[in-house]
């Protein structure tokens, strides 16, 4: 079972602050119900199992999500 550091918490905004700030994203609350949404939706698709950061990274960069954060 993965530990919590390797999980991603969704509705934590700190979590997708951190995720923003990882890819140098600005902090605004936009962009953190964009990260918010896209952390949901990563986590319905079963093409990312199992849904731990290093797939989410892989789901951030493969979506195309990031481009519409500023």
């Amino acid at each position: 079972m993965a530990s919590d550091h390797d999980l991603v918490a969704c509705n934590e905004k700190h979590e997708m602050e951190y995720i923003l700030n990882k890819y140098s994203k600005r902090t605004t609350n936009e962009n953190i119900e964009k990260m918010t949404t896209s952390c949901k939706k990563f986590k319905s698709d079963d093409a990312y199992k199992p849904h731990n950061r290093e797939n989410f990274y892989r789901y951030l960069k493969e979506s195309g999500d990031l481009n519409d954060m500023e």
